[in-house]
């Protein structure tokens, strides 16, 4: 995966800075250039335009996800490797709140290609990575067997995502973290043997 300057993960972060505060409809080349203090001709340096940058921001969100991964090294049971994936990526969204504005718009992605194949491989990476985590409890005796890795993923993942969507778009007053607190309690009650 692409390493980036450290000019280019400024423009990044000053991207995701724009989107928290103005949602996606505020991010331009023109605000992104005035929050950091260059001239708008001098991004074009690092980034073709607002597209490359958004495929910036998802880039580095998976390589953070990629550098979380080393948990996986600590003698964890795959349902606390599950709860703490859980925990990062909530981390993640309370930390950079525009994150999840990213991920989840449709409508970035909608009309490109490009950044539609990214967002979906780093999707298709975190549903793999529960499939696995699920299956290797159930193999263990942890997890039930009579509904398969790959649906009990899905319904993880689609609570996860209706949880941080809630708390982003309509109530940012919602303990974000609380909630999914609330949630691993309640996955581990209907998965558990």
């Amino acid at each position: 995966m692409k390493n980036f300057t450290k000019r280019q993960t400024q423009i990044i972060q000053a991207a995701v800075v724009i989107i928290a505060e103005n949602g996606i409809q505020g991010l331009t080349m023109k605000n992104i250039a005035a929050v950091i203090g260059i001239s708008e001709p001098a991004l074009y340096r690092h980034f073709s335009g607002k597209h490359e940058i958004l495929s910036g921001i998802i880039k580095l969100m998976r390589m953070n996800t990629h550098e979380n991964s080393h948990v996986s090294k600590i003698e964890l049971s795959p349902i606390q490797t599950l709860e703490l994936a859980l925990r990062n990526r909530t981390a993640a969204f309370i930390d950079n709140p525009a994150l999840a504005a990213i991920i989840f718009s449709e409508e970035i992605f909608i009309s490109d290609n490009k950044l539609s194949r990214e967002i979906r491989a780093m999707m298709d990476e975190r549903q793999d990575l529960f499939i696995m985590l699920l299956s290797k409890g159930q193999e263990g005796g942890e997890v039930r067997t009579d509904v398969g890795p790959e649906q009990l993923a899905i319904l993880i993942i689609g609570a996860f995502r209706f949880i941080v969507t809630k708390c982003h778009l309509f109530d940012r007053g919602v303990n974000l973290e609380g909630e999914v607190e609330q949630l691993i309690d309640s996955i581990k009650k209907m998965i558990l043997v």
